[in-house]
């Protein structure tokens, strides 16, 4: 349907409301009593978004309770990454490559057919987790998937 058109209330939502550390204060009902806000002052910036984490944590009951919990919640792992950044992945047990022109190509393959492509990794701005997977892959090692324990019930 070319005619067809896509009204989205949240997005008018999240381009009419601000986005502040003022308007999170006053959405969650922190009271600027409890935290004097002073204009371009980081300790004051930080008091309020500490008052507005618990505001949250108070406001959201599900919301996990530790620094590590909320960490996970707010940023899942990939059980796929090889490495922290995710430049290297899983793909149907297979080590492989995730970013640029030889996205999705295996390690194995780029080390038998492209190590020029492996070998400009290692001169870039890389980290040196992904580094040591490259040189290992230059010299015939690659990754080997461990599998992952089931996940234990309660």
């Amino acid at each position: 349907m070319a005619d067809a058109r896509v009204i989205d209330a949240y997005t008018i939502f999240a381009r009419q409301e601000r986005r502040s550390l003022d308007a999170a204060l006053r959405f969650y009902g922190v009271d600027t009593g409890e935290v004097p806000r002073r204009a371009h002052d980081a300790r004051s910036d930080v008091e309020a978004t500490v008052a507005v984490l618990a505001a949250q944590l108070d406001t959201y009951r599900d919301l996990p309770k530790t620094v590590d919990e909320l960490h996970a919640w707010l940023y899942p792992s990939d059980p796929n990454r090889i490495d922290a950044d995710g430049k290297l992945v899983w793909r149907d047990g297979v080590a492989t490559v995730a970013f640029g022109a030889q996205a999705g190509t295996a390690l194995t393959e780029l080390a038998d057919n492209d190590r020029s492509f492996l070998e400009w990794v290692l001169r870039k701005d890389f980290s040196p987790e992904v580094k040591a997977i490259i040189e290992a892959a230059l010299e015939g090692r690659f990754p080997v998937r461990v599998p992952t324990p089931p996940a234990r019930r309660a």
